[in-house]
């Protein structure tokens, strides 16, 4: 993950592969789910791709930026930050394609863990 829309693969952790994708924003964090790989970043931009190699970049409920994402075992759950006014979301998919707003709004949450029965973010101070 990184600038310019930077993604890098590798199915054995040494050599390295740079796959294009569509998008030049920051991208922060990804999510491995039964669909396939979503990768989240600036500007409210959400990637999916079912092998790791073809990114498609998929229409977010919000423009914010996205600082994680995880896949809590039935859907992806993803979490948005903007400054002013200063505020959290969390958007929803089960496939990585489609994404809704579940219209929780947090102050401040920045990070997302999740597993098959519980969900917890975390906040700035």
């Amino acid at each position: 993950m990184g600038d310019n829309g930077t993604v890098l693969t590798s199915t054995d952790a040494v050599h390295w592969t740079k796959p294009a994708t569509p998008t030049t924003s920051r991208l922060r964090a990804v999510a491995h789910g039964t669909a396939g790989i979503v990768v989240v970043g600036s500007s409210g931009r959400i990637l999916f791709s079912s092998d790791g190699n073809t990114w498609q970049q998929q229409t977010s409920p919000v423009f914010d930026d996205y600082y994680d994402v995880v896949w809590d075992g039935t859907r992806f759950v993803a979490v948005s930050y903007t400054q002013f006014p200063q505020s959290s979301h969390f958007v929803t998919s089960t496939d990585g394609k489609n994404w809704v707003d579940d219209h929780t709004s947090l102050n401040s949450a920045y990070a997302i863990a999740a597993n098959d029965t519980v969900s917890v973010a975390v906040k700035s101070r």
